[in-house]
């Protein structure tokens, strides 16, 4: 790659795994372009999913989340995470009358990564997940751009009062290994809000890049044995 890298360079749609696998490994080839991708990584999309995971975001959306796996019908919109209080994990969700856990690697998300798995978790649990008919590899992009959308949402109903300027030090610490980061969010609630709408308008724009630059573990996805093409919120039967 002779010419400075675009943000089209990684936004390209990608219609199986394999070929997003490709793609990964061409990025990793190219150290301009990888470091391109770690810096919109880091500047647009790594701030979204450190904001949805804010126990304060979720409880004001209505959601409650689980310390302990959920065993019983539950009686309000819920998630539950599986890891660390502090690390990584996965989100599971029950919405209202349900009687068993929905995971979003089972319809949303490519299996074993990590985007934005509290976000579908969540969205599910308020009835707000539109299952798409689409039963290819691409199915993957709608999903993501459904979630950014939500974000968005999210973002913009923040009170006055709220505060992005702790995303800074939590990425901060995030990229602590690779010397750091400074993202900038203003301390001022009003222009640090519009700073992540910004970021998220930037991510809607490319909402493909956010699919293609999670690291995918797996080498192969049966598409054959996925879901139904629609199924009630309320029920993973």
């Amino acid at each position: 790659m002779s010419a400075a890298p675009t943000t089209a360079d990684i936004d390209q749609p990608f219609p199986s795994l394999k070929e997003l696998k490709a793609h990964q490994a061409n990025v990793k080839k190219n150290p301009l372009l990888e470091a391109y991708e770690q810096l919109w990584t880091n500047t647009y999309f790594t701030p979204l999913t450190i904001f949805m995971g804010d126990p304060t975001v979720i409880q004001s959306l209505g959601v409650t989340k689980s310390q302990q796996q959920m065993r019983n019908v539950q009686q309000v919109p819920r998630v539950f995470f599986t890891g660390r209080l502090k690390g990584s994990g996965h989100y599971l969700s029950r919405p209202p009358g349900a009687t068993k856990d929905f995971d979003p690697y089972t319809e949303c998300q490519i299996p074993q990564t990590m985007q934005f798995c509290q976000t579908y978790a969540m969205m599910h649990s308020l009835g707000k997940l539109t299952w798409t008919e689409n039963r290819s590899f691409t199915k993957f992009y709608e999903y993501t751009l459904q979630a950014l959308n939500f974000i968005k949402e999210t973002i913009a109903n923040r009170p006055s009062n709220y505060s992005f300027f702790w995303i800074n030090q939590a990425l901060d610490e995030d990229e602590a290994e690779y010397g750091g980061f400074n993202l900038g969010l203003s301390a001022t609630n009003a222009t640090a809000k519009e700073q992540m709408l910004q970021k998220v308008n930037e991510c809607i724009r490319h909402h493909h890049a956010c699919q293609n630059i999670i690291t995918v573990l797996i080498d192969s996805y049966d598409l054959s044995s996925a879901l139904k093409k629609k199924f009630p919120v309320n029920s993973r039967t």
